[in-house]
């Protein structure tokens, strides 16, 4: 019974997969985010060495680094086999509400918008 039931999760996990061929508009996109990705972190890399320890008591930097490594998440099927998961469209949606709270917290700095 044990062994019925593990090959039916496995053969359920194994449909969770799906293939999807990469065009090369999607290569590109996946190439600016990847881009964007290492800028960024190797921004908040130097941030840190100035800062020290402030750079870790400001939350915003922790939602950064949640927003690149979802970000990278979301396009690693691009540089891979093309097989995406429950996992990436995770990533995906976790990398879109980031990036929309990263945006309010950018646009709060100006008295124009509340």
């Amino acid at each position: 019974m044990h062994n019925q039931n593990s090959s039916l999760i496995k053969s359920y996990l194994k449909n969770r997969h799906e293939h999807v061929e990469i065009t090369s508009i999607m290569m590109i996109s996946g190439m600016a985010i990847a881009v964007y990705i290492i800028l960024n972190s190797l921004r908040e890399i130097v941030q840190l060495y100035q800062q020290k320890w402030h750079y870790l008591l400001e939350p915003i930097n922790f939602i950064s680094w949640l927003l690149y490594i979802s970000a990278g998440m979301m396009i690693s099927p691009m540089f891979g086999d093309g097989d995406i998961d429950d996992l990436n469209y995770s990533a995906a949606s976790v990398t879109v509400f980031l990036s929309w709270f990263n945006l309010l917290l950018l646009l709060q700095r100006f008295d124009q918008v509340h």
